[in-house]
């Protein structure tokens, strides 16, 4: 899911902003488990209705 956030790119990289985090290309699935965590842990707010 995550793992074209870690890749690194020309224009637009994450994987910059994501790497000293430890979500690196060898650990993709450390980034989805930290999203979802997240997701998990957090209220929803409607943003539009």
């Amino acid at each position: 899911m995550p793992g074209y956030l870690v890749v690194q790119k020309l224009r637009h990289d994450k994987s910059k902003f994501l790497a000293p985090a430890g979500f690196t290309q060898e650990n993709p699935e450390g980034l989805k488990a930290a999203i979802l965590s997240l997701a998990d842990e957090g209220e929803a707010i409607a943003d539009k209705t």
